[in-house]
C-alpha cells in the first residue's frame, strides 16, 4: 500500500512538472505575441487615413522615422504592384477569424499556411512568424508590427520611387475617415489604384 502511495505521488509530481512547463511555454508565447482575439483586447492601428511612407503616430517612438523595408519586399515590389503580408501563427484564434473573413469576401483562398490572394497584381506572403522555422521573412514582423499583435496584416506598393504601406493588428477591419468599415478587398483595391501610374 505504501509503495502505491509513493508511486501515485511520483506520478502526480511528474504531471505537475509537465503542466507547469506547458503553462510557462504558453505564457511566454502570449507575452511575445499578443493574440488580440485571444486576450479580448481592442485591435491596434485601426483608423485608415491613407497609406504611409514613414512610421505614423500609432508606432509611438518610431513616429516619423523611415521604414527599413526588407530587401525581399523591395525586390517583390519591383515585380508586382501590390504586396500583402499576413503574419499569423498556428492556434491564433483571431488569425483564423481574419483569414475566414477574407475568404468570405473572396479576397483569399485556401488556408493561412498555403493560401493565395484572388486579386490580380497582388502578391500574398502568409508568414507563420512563430513556428515558421528558418523562414527569414518572419523577421519582417518586427518592422511592421505596432504592439506585436497577431495577426498583423500589411499592404505595400511602390509609387514614384517611394514605398507606401499600411498595417493593422487584430481581426477587426479598419475604418476609413468616414467611419465606414474598409474590407481587406477594398484596401487592396485602393492600393492597386494608387500604385497605377
Amino acid at each position: 500500500m505504501r509503495v502505491l502511495q509513493v508511486a501515485a505521488v511520483a506520478v502526480m509530481g511528474v504531471l505537475l512538472a509537465a503542466g507547469t512547463h506547458v503553462a510557462y511555454e504558453t505564457a511566454q508565447t502570449f507575452n511575445e505575441n499578443r493574440c488580440w482575439g485571444c486576450l479580448a483586447l481592442d485591435p491596434v492601428g485601426k483608423a485608415f487615413d491613407g497609406f504611409w511612407t514613414t512610421y505614423p503616430p500609432a508606432y509611438g517612438g518610431r513616429e516619423g522615422e523611415n521604414v527599413s523595408h526588407p530587401g525581399w519586399i523591395r525586390a517583390e515590389l519591383n515585380e508586382t504592384p501590390v504586396v500583402m503580408l499576413f503574419f499569423w501563427y498556428p492556434g491564433c484564434g483571431s488569425c483564423k477569424t481574419l483569414w475566414d473573413k477574407m475568404k468570405d469576401e473572396g479576397t483569399v483562398v485556401g488556408g493561412e499556411a498555403d493560401g493565395d490572394v484572388t486579386l490580380d497584381n497582388v502578391t500574398l506572403y502568409s508568414i507563420d512568424f512563430v513556428s515558421g522555422g528558418n523562414d527569414t521573412r518572419s523577421q519582417a514582423f518586427d518592422v511592421y508590427t505596432i504592439d506585436r499583435g497577431a495577426p498583423t496584416t500589411v499592404v505595400l506598393f511602390k509609387k514614384d520611387g517611394a514605398i507606401y504601406w499600411y498595417a493593422f493588428e487584430g481581426a477587426t477591419y479598419s475604418k476609413d475617415r468616414n467611419g465606414d468599415t474598409l474590407t481587406m478587398r477594398q484596401l487592396l483595391e485602393r492600393a492597386l489604384e494608387e500604385a497605377t501610374p
